[in-house]
This record gives structure tokens, C-alpha cells and sequence, in this order.
């Protein structure tokens, strides 16, 4: 059938017709038999499949052949797997699979051929715009929690930059606090036993040193400057040396069944204290920051987009550009006369280093929120090029390989 396609010698569909019919045999014998890898036959019926669609020799559904296949199915009888699939009247299909942390999904065309139901994936067309802007929303309480987040986390930065010896974790925790937890005793009225107490004592002085030297050094590293590398790591193993001690006295208060009340912490220089993250509620409307921002992702997914170029453009001619963070949000903050005309957007992700930015229109606007979609399949390798579903019920498709059966709802 190939031969006579490639080479113009005639009308390929009756071999790939008896070609078909001669898989379907070896298909049924292998799953007859003991055993149940028919992967080499199944390669083979997808190319052909493929080779038939290109030729047109698979006849696109017509009522009479789809009648009773078109709905909604979901997969069942595969552990730990969602799976849906929806055929259309039009000869279009949508299908999604979840399996841990993966999802996938797909649309295209669906026909039938003899017994089977085929799936072709359908890229979309060259040209096709990534990003489709959607209504303009309110700013909310959604977006100003983003904007405090991105500031809160500016904050952070600043600070590991300015106070190298911290870490992390310590800075997102400025106070240092461990969680109040009260110890499981079986009675309050019992005195501490000797052994505990006496070992709580030496972990109160012993942690009472450590504090005061992570104190000391902190201090001389800050005085000393980023340059006096010597400094900043002796503040650091001061650190360390103080956290360990912390954490032995816990144990001691625990052993000697009292609760784990909020204990001294360290006094560090004023640069290396980390104001307080604050939340929308926490503040009144009034006082919001408020802006204008983006909101990039594909719902088909469920899945937020970072890294999305994006460039606001205001009616006076500024220009500011940001980045998505991981939530797919961008924002810049409100300022009086400067509402947004278009905005650009660009992602470079997936390959796409040579993408070119796409540029919309927005009517003029003072504050809200864009939700913008993104056709993610465009640059995302598909689950698979073609998907055979055998017909096993009126209402019921069997999966891939004999794997599990959709049903329809």
C-alpha cells in the first residue's frame, strides 16, 4: 500500500483494508494467548493508521457508522489512573489522563475503522496565536495576597543579601520561633524529676552562650562588611552552634514535661530582621497596594505558567517589563495616570528560544486583573499520535492493549 502510494501506482486502500484485516488477526492471537505485550503489533496498526489517514483512506465518521459512540466516557479497571475521553458529533475529540503527578491531554479527530475507535492528534495549526487574553477582572483578594507574596519575598532576598550567614528558612521565619506545643504529661501536679531538671539547667546555660555568641559575631560580621568573608562564616558557625543548642534545651523542656513556651531568641543586627509577611485580610482595603496584572495559564491543564515575558504598556508611553512567578502571575503597581493600553507577552520556555512576542490591545484600564490562556499544546510533545479504542459494548470502549474500559456516562 505504500509502494503505490509513494509511487503514484495506484490506489493504496485495499492493501492497508487487507493489511488491517491481517493485524486484527495477529492482534486477536496475541491476546488469546499467555502472552500480553502486543507492543510490535500495535506499532504496526498505528502506521497504519497514519499511512490510511494521509491517503484518505479512513472515511471521516459519518452518522451512520458513529451513531451511539458520541458522549462522554471515563476510564476504569487501571490503579492510580483518571481518564476521560469525549467524542463530538463533529469528528472532534478531547481525552485527558492523570497518574500521579502527570497529566496529559489531547484533541483531535476521531474515526471508525472497522471495530475500533481511532484517536488522531491534531497539533495546532502554524500561525496560531499562543496566548488568548480573556476578560478583564477586579482586583481581589487573590491578586493583592500575590503582590504581598512578591514583596514579602523581595524582602527575604534583601536580606540574605545584606546578612550572608543567614539561611533561608531562618529569614522566611524571622522570629526564630518554634511552634507552642504543650508537652503530653500525665499529670502538671507531679514535680519535675532531678535527672530532667538538672539536665534543663545545663541546656539553659548552654543555649544562653550559644545565643549570645551568635549575637557577638553576628554583629562583627555586619561591622566588618561583605568583603571580610572570615566574619560572615564565623557568624555563621555561630549559627549553627546556637541552633543545635536551641534545640537540645527543647528536648530538656520536653523531658522535664514543660511546655515549649516561645524562648528567648537572638537580637541580630536591625538589617537582618525580616518584617512580618502580611496578608490581604490583614489589611484594609484602603491600604492595598492594588495594580494591574496577568494572570497566565491553560485551564485545559489546570496549570499556571512562570517565566511568561510580559511588558504592560501604558498610555504614556512607559513601558514596564516582568516575568510570571510560579503562581503564572505578573503585576505592576498602580500609579495615578499611567492606565495600561496593550500589554506583550512572550514565552521562551520549551524550546521556544527564537518565539517572538504577541501583542494585544487592552481597553484603558486603572487596576485589574488579565486572565490570559495559554495553548500550551502547541509546544507540548503530545501523549501519543494515534490511539486505538476497541468497540466492546454499546456503550463501552476498551483501552489501549486491552488496558482498562471507558464507559460511557
Amino acid at each position: 500500500g505504500k509502494t503505490k502510494a509513494e509511487g503514484k501506482l495506484g490506489d493504496p486502500c485495499p492493501s492497508f483494508a487487507k493489511a488491517r484485516v491481517e493485524m486484527d488477526k495477529l492482534l486477536s492471537k496475541f491476546e488469546k494467548s499467555l502472552r500480553q505485550d502486543s507492543f510490535p503489533i500495535d506499532t504496526m496498526i498505528t502506521d497504519l493508521d497514519v499511512a490510511q489517514a494521509e491517503n484518505g483512506c479512513i472515511k471521516r465518521n459519518a452518522a451512520t457508522s458513529a451513531q451511539g459512540l458520541m458522549g462522554r466516557y471515563n476510564l476504569s479497571g487501571v490503579r492510580e489512573v483518571a481518564s476521560g475521553l469525549h467524542l463530538s458529533e463533529d469528528g472532534r475529540y478531547e481525552w485527558y489522563m492523570s497518574y500521579g503527578a502527570v497529566d496529559q491531554y489531547s484533541t483531535g479527530t476521531w474515526t471508525v475503522a472497522g471495530r475500533d475507535v481511532v484517536l488522531t492528534h491534531v497539533m495546532p495549526a502554524a500561525g496560531t496565536a499562543l496566548f488568548k487574553p480573556r476578560e478583564m477582572t477586579a482586583w481581589n483578594v487573590d491578586a493583592e495576597n500575590q503582590v504581598l507574596g512578591d514583596i514579602h519575598k523581595a524582602q527575604v532576598a534583601a536580606v540574605l543579601k545584606a546578612c550572608p550567614f543567614l539561611d533561608e528558612i531562618d529569614v522566611a521565619n524571622a522570629t526564630f520561633a518554634p511552634p507552642v506545643v504543650e508537652a503530653n504529661t500525665q499529670s502538671r501536679t507531679e514535680a519535675p524529676k532531678p535527672e530532667p531538671r538538672a539536665a534543663l539547667k545545663k541546656a539553659e546555660l548552654e543555649e544562653k552562650q550559644a545565643r549570645a555568641a551568635y549575637e557577638r559575631t553576628a554583629t562583627v560580621a555586619m561591622r566588618a562588611g561583605r568583603v571580610a568573608d572570615v566574619h560572615h562564616g564565623d557568624a555563621r558557625l555561630a549559627r549553627y552552634e546556637w541552633q543545635s543548642a536551641f534545640n537540645v534545651l527543647l528536648q530538656a523542656r520536653r523531658a522535664a514535661e514543660l511546655p515549649l513556651a516561645t524562648l528567648d531568641q537572638p537580637m541580630l543586627p536591625k538589617l537582618c530582621n525580616l518584617p512580618e509577611e502580611m496578608r490581604a485580610p490583614d489589611v484594609q482595603e484602603t491600604q492595598w497596594k492594588r495594580g494591574i496584572a496577568v494572570l497566565v495559564g491553560d485551564p485545559e491543564l489546570d496549570l499556571n505558567f512562570q517565566n511568561v515575558d510580559v511588558t504592560f504598556h501604558l498610555v504614556d508611553g512607559t513601558r514596564v517589563e516582568r516575568k510570571t512567578n510560579r503562581r503564572g502571575f505578573a503585576w505592576v503597581e498602580k500609579r495615578a495616570g499611567q492606565n495600561l493600553s496593550a500589554i506583550s507577552l512572550n514565552y521562551r520556555g520549551a524550546g521556544r528560544v527564537d518565539a517572538k512576542p504577541e501583542r494585544f490591545t487592552i481597553p484603558d484600564v486603572a487596576e485589574g486583573v488579565l486572565p490570559v490562556e495559554i495553548q500550551s499544546r502547541q509546544f507540548t510533545a503530545p501523549p501519543f499520535d494515534v490511539m486505538r479504542l476497541t468497540i466492546s459494548g454499546k456503550e463501552q470502549l476498551r483501552g489501549p492493549r486491552g488496558r482498562g474500559t471507558y464507559s460511557k456516562q
